[in-house]
């Protein structure tokens, strides 16, 4: 039984994480977008906090909230992060904030651009 999580067991919708897989990149990089599909349109009970944690999770950077003042009605979510660099990884965590059942769609879609300098 979860404490935390998707499968916690609750009779209320509540905070909730998603981490995605890491991505190994293996040289410095850029994340350039961010694709997040979602099973149903957002509506005025959903917030989701986009965050991207580079290199092991030793930084994060906040790229977005997914909710209905910045996606209304919207059946995915894309962002074009700034500044978000890494050396060798990252992976994509969502914090998923309801009053409501709010469904992830798969795969999360992202485009990394290799830093050559």
């Amino acid at each position: 039984m979860a404490t935390y999580g998707l499968d916690k067991i609750s009779t209320t919708y509540d905070t909730s994480y998603f981490v995605d897989e890491m991505i190994r990149v293996g040289r410095p990089f850029k994340v350039a977008r961010v694709i997040i599909p979602l099973a149903q349109a957002i509506t005025s009970s959903m917030s989701i906090v986009v965050k991207i944690f580079l290199d092991d999770g030793s930084s994060n950077v906040t790229i977005g909230t997914i909710n209905n003042t910045n996606f209304q009605s919207k059946r995915s979510a894309e962002f074009r992060p700034q500044a978000c660099q890494g050396v060798s990884n990252f992976y994509i965590q969502l914090e998923i904030n309801s009053t409501a059942l709010s469904v992830i769609g798969l795969p999360l879609v992202t485009e990394v651009e290799i830093i050559t300098e």
